[in-house]
């Protein structure tokens, strides 16, 4: 697996390189860490100074080889990369040129906006990205500090091929970290929003269809977990909520997650769209780090269709 990092020279954007060396223990692979040299637009009067290019880009040099000093990666490669230009635009021609799997970035660098506000940089990245990407909210910098390993890893599910696979990669993350995995799925309950505008049978139609929703959704829990290291420590929950992005982020404060994982689309999957809607909901208010595994194409099997060849994987599934 190959990963990307992308630095700005900021104590926030450095708290994604613990991300970084998990994956890498998990996975394994080769990191990057990128560095962008801006170009700035020439001001009126002003004198472009190639010397000051070149001192800018020895100080990023500098900076990118002391941050894979500190960067222990056990023993999997790691390059520091510098380029120049406009950060966003050779973030992603980066990205396209050298078939990078994973971008690991901070919601904000330099310029911090706040938790569960994505900035403007990371924002634009992560909607022109095609590959996968672990987003770090913005958070108290010694926290991130002492966060050295996984203790809790959260896998939304929805029931589909994609949620599943990306399950078992959670279980990867999991096992390579020491950390128990808790697996939830959120059924969706009828809206009935004027009750006294209902039959009594109606409501009770709608109870029993929720019911049924939460019974199908118990067995396919059961099913993942009877697919996942029987020597991992699981928890699966199904919950019964009207808002599903809501309970997910709720229940990862709860629970203090150190990492939520999702697949970009589950049944939701719009061809036309990078995430699918209860994913983008998550991404743009994310308050813990969130992994959001991106796909090629929709998987057309069932209910139970949790194989590997479910769809063309961006990553490989950790079954």
């Amino acid at each position: 697996m190959q990963i990307l990092i992308p630095l700005d020279g900021s104590t926030v954007a450095e708290s994604a390189l613990v991300h970084g060396r998990a994956l890498l223990q998990a996975f394994g692979g080769a990191c990057v860490l990128l560095r962008v040299v801006a170009t700035d637009p020439v001001q009126p009067g002003a004198v472009t100074s190639l010397l000051d290019w070149q001192l800018r880009r020895r100080q990023a040099e500098c900076y990118l080889s002391e941050a894979c000093s500190r960067f222990d990666a056990t023993g999997h490669e790691v390059v520091t990369v510098v380029e120049e230009g406009r950060v966003v635009e050779e973030i992603l021609r980066y990205v396209s040129n050298h078939g990078i799997d994973l971008v690991v970035l901070t919601d904000s660098g330099g310029g911090a906006s706040g938790p569960g506000c994505l900035g403007g940089t990371a924002g634009k990245i992560i909607a022109g990205l095609d590959a996968s990407v672990l987003l770090v909210p913005q958070r108290d910098p010694q926290a991130m500090a002492e966060a050295s390993t996984y203790r809790t890893v959260l896998a939304p599910v929805d029931g589909s091929p994609g949620s599943g696979w990306a399950a078992r990669v959670a279980a990867g993350i999991a096992m390579a970290s020491g950390a128990s995995l808790m697996l939830v799925r959120v059924v969706q309950a009828p809206e009935l929003p004027r009750p006294s505008g209902y039959s009594r049978e109606t409501r009770r139609l709608a109870e029993r269809l929720t019911q049924t929703a939460r019974v199908a959704a118990g067995h396919w829990l059961r099913l993942l977990r009877s697919q996942l290291p029987p020597q991992l420590p699981v928890e699966t929950q199904v919950i019964v909520a009207p808002s599903v992005g809501r309970v997910i982020r709720e229940l990862s404060e709860v629970r203090r997650a150190d990492l939520m994982v999702v697949s970009a689309h589950g049944f939701d999957h719009e061809m036309d769209c990078r995430y699918g809607s209860v994913t983008e909901r998550l991404l743009m208010h994310a308050t813990r780090p969130i992994l959001i595994l991106q796909h090629d194409t929709a998987a057309a099997a069932g209910e139970t269709g949790l194989t590997e060849d479910s769809g063309r994987w961006r990553m490989p599934s950790m079954a």
